[in-house]
């Protein structure tokens, strides 16, 4: 009997808890240290909506998107 060899996870997704982590830590140290940074997006809004969120919104939902069955 043959055993059906199936894809590992990828480092990325076994490290996902970490990545989070680590994201969420830099970011907390850009906002505290570096203000200008998160006041430069600002500039960029449209009838009250930021246009570099909408973008990163859309990109996190993409590939969710992209596998519905329908």
């Amino acid at each position: 009997m043959e055993q059906e060899s199936k894809p590992g996870i990828s480092f990325f997704q076994r490290c996902l808890t970490v990545w989070v982590i680590l994201c969420m830590v830099l970011e907390i140290l850009i906002g505290k240290y570096l203000p200008g940074i998160p006041e430069f997006p600002n500039h960029f809004e449209y009838a009250r909506v930021s246009i570099p969120m909408a973008a990163l919104i859309w990109l996190m939902i993409y590939p969710m998107m992209m596998k519905v069955d329908l």
